[in-house]
């Protein structure tokens, strides 16, 4: 018995998912694929979870901190 490949849409899927495309160039090759419309194309790509998503906790802050940080090391 044969095994069924996967659509070769969720090659896209995939790709888009780790980071290796971005959104703009996942919906275009993903409705070129799957027939779907742009819209809707992106609509599903947006929510699939990334996986090279870093989130920075309070990198704001921290950025602060180390402008000031640098600002008084200039002015010695």
């Amino acid at each position: 018995m044969q095994e069924k490949q996967p659509h070769p849409a969720l090659a896209i899927v995939r790709l888009y998912k780790t980071g290796s495309i971005n959104l703009l160039e996942a919906t275009y090759r993903f409705r070129f694929l799957s027939g779907l419309r742009l819209d809707v194309s992106r609509e599903y790509l947006l929510k699939v979870p990334r996986r090279n998503v870093i989130y920075l906790k309070d990198f704001k802050t921290k950025q602060n901190k180390l402008l000031r940080r640098s600002a008084k090391c200039q002015e010695e």
